[in-house]
């Protein structure tokens, strides 16, 4: 977790804020607060997390909270303390939104990764969530409408537009860190099932998983091999099943995560 708000802050002070843009959440009205009034980001981001730290406390799991504290508390501290720095000098925005989009992202997903967060924002989003069931997203989306809006009100339209490009960049970098790179999951039929398995499980080195299905026309039973492999394998496989039956329905879905033997644990200790 330290490794990642390192990173973070890196990206804040070296990219986001040189570049004039701003983050979502309890930190986008921090940097919002700098670039009017000239406050601190790193102490502002502290105070106005406080409440959230005691409401979500009384609310939620304790150790998600305290991983969350620290990780706010050294976020605070280092933004205010690497102050200054610009990683790239680009009087562009775009590349500032992309590229700060991309070390943030690269920050904020190590320490989502290690069961913490780096924002306030989602205390709030995870206590509503768990007393009046509201879904995460639904909250998360309009924490950040509000700050595209203040943005765009006090900043300016260009610097809000710009910023929601830094977000969609970011959050596609921590689901790659938090997911991996995208696993296939795979659905063979074929009469030459058992074969086809045999083959997957020795050159492949690969599990399958034989369900039981029924054709809806003619209510002949079938075998359905259900698959998952790494996106490396999957030319492989398509070859195998092809040269053991040319007429095999093959069905190859992406499945954003995959947990247990041959891929990764649930739980990264």
């Amino acid at each position: 977790m330290t490794i990642g708000i390192f990173i973070l802050v890196l990206g804040v002070q070296g990219i986001i804020i040189p570049t004039h843009l701003t983050l979502g959440g309890i930190s986008g009205i921090a940097i919002l607060l700098h670039y009017l009034f000239n406050t601190p980001v790193g102490l502002v981001n502290l105070l106005l997390n406080i409440p959230l730290y005691i409401w979500g406390y009384f609310t939620i799991n304790r150790e998600f909270i305290f991983k969350t504290l620290y990780a706010v508390t050294l976020f605070s501290i280092l933004v205010d303390l690497l102050q200054g720095i610009d990683l790239i000098k680009t009087p562009d925005p775009f590349l500032g939104a992309v590229f700060g989009g991309v070390v943030v992202g690269i920050g904020g997903g190590i320490c989502y990764s290690q069961g913490g967060s780096a924002g306030g924002a989602d205390i709030i989003c995870k206590a509503l969530n768990r007393k009046y069931g509201i879904g995460l997203g639904q909250v998360g989306m309009l924490i950040n409408v509000v700050v595209m809006a203040m943005v765009a009100y006090f900043v300016g339209p260009k610097v809000a537009m710009y910023t929601l490009v830094s977000f969609f960049v970011s959050s596609k970098v921590i689901d790659a860190i938090q997911t991996g790179l995208p696993t296939k999951i795979i659905f063979i039929i074929s009469e030459r099932g058992e074969t086809i398995t045999q083959a997957i499980v020795g050159e492949i080195g690969r599990g399958v998983t034989v369900l039981k299905g029924e054709g809806a026309y003619t209510h002949q039973a079938k075998e359905v091999l259900m698959c998952a492999v790494h996106w490396a394998d999957i030319y492989r496989l398509k070859r195998l099943v092809s040269e053991i039956d040319p007429e095999a329905f093959i069905i190859i879905g992406e499945a954003s995560e995959i947990l247990g033997k041959g891929f990764k644990p649930a739980i990264q200790k």
